[in-house]
């Protein structure tokens, strides 16, 4: 049962990502617009099922046989899909310069958050992380964080 319930969830995250890896890839949108667009779907996708959210992510943080598994295949498969975008971006002169691995590992930090620390946004922030103006403010800041990254194609 926990690995239907973490795989369910994973699936369609994922999913969210594969879509716009692959208009990326085939040149159907700039790689930068797919990135914006997977990451909206990604913290949509979350906020939709944000108990389910919550506790998936909460489980990952375990070591156990069952999360490495899952981290071989949809948390290898999550990596590959940003890497993808970004390369492309790269590729199609997007970006200047490749930026290192991390910025996955990052984006992927400010994706999460919000929905394996809702408690923490509310207390603290008084913020409320499953209201839409969240997210479209925490989008936005997500969004200034990746321009930098292609801030010279965005000047041009």
């Amino acid at each position: 049962m926990l690995e239907e319930l973490i795989t369910d969830f994973l699936e369609g995250y994922v999913k969210e990502i594969e879509k716009q890896a692959a208009r990326a890839e085939n040149k159907e949108d700039t790689a930068y617009d797919c990135l914006l667009v997977a990451i909206w779907d990604v913290l949509i996708f979350q906020q939709t099922r944000h108990q389910h959210a919550r506790f998936v992510h909460r489980e990952i943080t375990l070591d156990t046989t069952l999360v490495r598994e899952l981290m071989t295949t949809y948390l290898a498969k999550e990596k590959h899909l940003f890497q993808t975008i970004l390369q492309v971006a790269h590729g199609n002169g997007e970006m200047k310069s490749l930026p290192s691995e991390y910025i996955v590992l990052q984006l992927r930090g400010m994706l999460t958050m919000p929905f394996l620390h809702p408690q923490y946004i509310r207390e603290v922030y008084h913020l409320m992380p499953h209201e839409k103006g969240f997210l479209d403010d925490y989008f936005s800041e997500i969004a200034n964080w990746i321009a930098i990254y292609f801030k010279d194609s965005i000047t041009c």
